[in-house]
């Protein structure tokens, strides 16, 4: 089983390579890299399945993350408002 997560994850950058010019001009692929302790402690919430894709809803002005006006730290906004995740489990039975 760990070796071939671990195939999964070493494949990871040509999957995002692909999607990145598939939708080349239409919208953003970028990679999010959860190993960085600060990405996982600002991230990791949004993610229980990885790897995971994060989707925005097309045509969405909304951001995942906002400026808190009283206190000015970023805040997330609630995802169903920015989109969705796709985990790895969702993937897999596509």
């Amino acid at each position: 089983m760990f070796c071939k997560s671990i195939k999964i994850f070493l494949e990871l950058p040509k999957f995002a390579e692909g999607l990145s010019k598939y939708y080349y001009d239409r919208c953003n692929v970028g990679v999010l890299d959860l190993g960085y302790p600060s990405n996982m402690a600002t991230f990791a919430h949004l993610f229980d399945d990885l790897p995971a894709l994060l989707i925005r809803r097309s045509n969405n002005e909304n951001m995942i993350k906002k400026v808190d006006e009283n206190t000015e730290n970023l805040v997330f906004n609630d995802l169903e408002s920015f989109g969705y995740v796709l985990g790895y489990t969702k993937l897999g039975n596509m």
